[in-house]
């Protein structure tokens, strides 16, 4: 599968599980979708974040051996989609001992930083009241 021409084709839901899956828990499937989180234009890095993320989900073994690199990518002035995307990916990994701290410390500066948007809009959340659920933000 040509992972760049599928994101740019279409970034439904759909095709980016098509892509997961197709990526599967082949390291060599993994390595190709990461160059392009990695190296690939702006717009193609955010759309591979997705994909990436997901096959770390269901393949967390995938993800360990590129932790460093998502670590540095946290550095990097990329679109939030991508950060929100790696810091998703990390999670599922089994992440080295020796990065622990850096990770920590990285995680507390990104919650600690106001400068970082928040993930979704008030649009997003919903009301509890009354045992309903509720579209919107609470009253």
């Amino acid at each position: 599968m040509e992972y760049c021409a599928a994101l740019l084709a279409d970034r439904s839901k759909v095709n980016i599980q098509r892509i997961a899956d197709h990526i599967g828990g082949d390291a060599k499937r993994f390595a190709q979708l990461m160059e392009l989180v990695l190296h690939g234009a702006p717009r193609v890095s955010q759309l591979a974040s997705w994909p990436m993320s997901i096959a770390c989900e269901g393949h967390p073994a995938l993800g360990a051996r590129w932790a460093k690199r998502m670590l540095e990518m946290l550095e990097q002035p990329l679109h939030q989609t991508t950060h929100r995307n790696v810091i998703r990916a990390m999670q599922f990994c089994q992440l080295p001992k020796a990065l622990h701290g850096t990770i920590t410390q990285r995680m507390f500066a990104i919650v600690q930083d106001p400068r970082q948007p928040i993930a979704y809009g008030p649009q997003h959340y919903r009301c509890h009241a009354h045992g309903n659920a509720l579209p919107g933000p609470c009253p």
